[in-house]
C-alpha cells in the first residue's frame, strides 16, 4: 500500500499544476448582466467588463445570521495504534458538552432542482469528561477548542426551512488527561506510555464532521458523527502535504462526478455529500497510523462520537 503514497502525492501535484495553467489560460465571457456601456471619443456605445462583478455570487442568498449554539455528544471509540482505550484501559465513554458562536449562510443552488447550500463559521469549545469503569479506576477529562466551518447542499423542504448534509474538516487544539487511583497496578501495564503519551498539553489537530443540519430562520438542529484527530507532534509541512492531499483527491472525484450529474440533478446533494464525506473518512482512516498519510508518520489519538446540536440564529 505504502507504494502508491509517491503516486497519490504526484497526481496531487500535477492537478494542482494543471488547475493554475487552465485558469490562467481561461478567457472570460461577460454575460449582458456583467457589462456596462462606456461612450468612446466617436459617441458610439462600447460595452466594457466590470471586474468587481467577476468576485460576485450569482446564488439568490437565502439567509445570513449569527448563531449560538448548544452540542452534546458521546464517543463511540477511542483509538490510539487501533487499540480502543474503552475496553483495553477500561474507560467509560467520553461525555462532550459545549458549544459555539458563529454565522450562518444559506443560498439557493438550483431552482430547477429546489436545492440549497448552507454552510456555517463558528468559533465551538467542549469539555471532555470519563469516569472510570475497571479495575484500574482511570478517569479523563479535557478540553477541544475548534474554528473552522461545515457546509453541504440539501433542499428547501417549505419556505423558510432547509435541510443539507453537511461536512467540515477543521483545525482542532485538545487537552485529553487521563488518570488513575495511585493504589492500583494501573501504571504497571506495558501500554500504559500509550495512554499518557498526550499528558496534560494542548496539542494540535483536526475535527471531521458528517452530519445532516436543519435550518430555518430562528432554528437550527444538527446531527451527525465526528472524528477527532490529536496529534502527538505538529510537522507543518507535512501535515499541508496531507491536507492538500486530502483537497487533491476530493477535488479530482467532485469534478468528474460533476460531469455526470449537474447542480440541477436532485441526487447532487447526495453525491456531493458522498464524495466530500468519503474521502475524508478515508484519509483519516489511514492516518490511524502515519497521521500525516501519504508521508509516514506517528500514531495520533483518534476519538470518534456521535453529536446532536441545538442553535439559535439572531
Amino acid at each position: 500500500m505504502k507504494k502508491i503514497y509517491p503516486l497519490l502525492l504526484l497526481i496531487a501535484i500535477i492537478f494542482s499544476g494543471s488547475t493554475l495553467s487552465l485558469l490562467s489560460q481561461k478567457k472570460v465571457e461577460p454575460n449582458p448582466s456583467q457589462r456596462n456601456s462606456k461612450v468612446n471619443d466617436e459617441g458610439d456605445t462600447t460595452d466594457f467588463l466590470d471586474l468587481g462583478e467577476l468576485f460576485d455570487s450569482n446564488k439568490e442568498e437565502l439567509l445570513e445570521k449569527s448563531y449560538l449554539e448548544g452540542h452534546y455528544g458521546i464517543t463511540e471509540s477511542i483509538l490510539f495504534k487501533e487499540n480502543d482505550w474503552d475496553s483495553k484501559f477500561g474507560l467509560s465513554k467520553l461525555n462532550i458538552i459545549g458549544g459555539s458562536i458563529g454565522k450562518i449562510e444559506i443560498e439557493r443552488e438550483s431552482i430547477v432542482a429546489k436545492t440549497v447550500e448552507i454552510e456555517k463559521s463558528y468559533l465551538s469549545v467542549h469539555f471532555l469528561s470519563a469516569s472510570n469503569q475497571s479495575e484500574f479506576q482511570t478517569a479523563a477529562n479535557g478540553l477541544r477548542f475548534s474554528i473552522g466551518n461545515t457546509e453541504g447542499e440539501g433542499y428547501e423542504i417549505s419556505e423558510g426551512n432547509y435541510i443539507a448534509f453537511q461536512t467540515g474538516h477543521n483545525i482542532s487544539l485538545s487537552i485529553l488527561n487521563v488518570k488513575n487511583s495511585p493504589d492500583t497496578n494501573f501504571r504497571k501495564l506495558p501500554d500504559y506510555e500509550q495512554i499518557n503519551v498526550f499528558g496534560d498539553n494542548l496539542r494540535m489537530g483536526y475535527e471531521t464532521i458528517y452530519g445532516l443540519q436543519f435550518s430555518s430562520n430562528n432554528l437550527n438542529i444538527s446531527a451527525g458523527y465526528r472524528q477527532d484527530i490529536v496529534y502527538p507532534r505538529y510537522l507543518m509541512w507535512y501535515d499541508a502535504v496531507s491536507q492538500m492531499s486530502q483537497g487533491a483527491t476530493s477535488g479530482i472525484i467532485g469534478f468528474l462526478a460533476d460531469k455526470i450529474v449537474d447542480e440541477d440533478n436532485k441526487l447532487h446533494p447526495v453525491l456531493d455529500f458522498i464524495i466530500e464525506g468519503g474521502t475524508q473518512y478515508l484519509f483519516n482512516y489511514f492516518r490511524q497510523n502515519d497521521m500525516n498519510f501519504p508521508i509516514d508518520g506517528a500514531s495520533p489519538l483518534i476519538y470518534n462520537s456521535f453529536y446532536v446540536n441545538l442553535g439559535y440564529n439572531f
